[in-house]
């Protein structure tokens, strides 16, 4: 998590997490970082439909119509708690993490969604193992895809500057 505090840092970033399948374990981690206060804004840990529907604003006939397992409902996740929250980067998750299939949809599945400024990188992920190992995975697996994100928009960003400075 240090790579990606540092990240968020150097881009002068703020994130934000929309978390469901995780409990809230993405955020921790990240909080563990010494000067993670400069880059965290907060969290919404999302367990049942009701706070994600009444709090973040997820649309009910959207949970009606995927599941709350679902690309849709990780996407409305992330887009509704970045602007709830004013960050730049919010990432959500949403999952079985078992024991048993949930709705038809498999354990080990799980939806992450990061948005960043707007844009959605959407992801599905089958994970194996019991609750603990898939939910440990699924932060793992999601703070490298924010970390590859982030370098991608640091390049991109670092360019606009250069480009900037030469045609000034």
């Amino acid at each position: 998590m240090v790579e990606l505090i540092e990240l968020l840092k150097s881009l002068n970033f703020t994130i934000s997490t929309c978390e469901s399948i995780t409990g809230g374990m993405f955020v921790e981690k990240l909080v563990r970082v010494p000067g993670a206060s400069k880059s965290v804004k907060g969290a919404v840990v999302t367990y049942t439909n009701e706070i994600k529907i009444d709090v973040v604003g997820v649309k009910a006939q959207t949970i009606e119509k995927y599941g709350v397992v679902s690309e849709e409902v990780a996407v409305e996740m992330a887009q509704k708690a970045n602007t709830l929250m004013n960050t730049d980067v919010c990432i959500s998750f949403t999952g079985n993490a078992g024991p048993t299939a949930l709705d038809g949809k498999s354990v080990g599945l799980v939806y992450s969604t990061v948005n960043i400024r707007g844009v959605s990188f959407n992801y599905c992920l089958q994970l194996a193992g019991d609750r603990e190992e898939i939910r440990e995975q699924a932060v793992t697996v999601m703070k490298d895809k924010c970390v590859e994100l982030l370098k991608e928009n640091n390049k991109k960003f670092r360019n606009i500057v250069g480009e900037a400075k030469e045609n000034g």
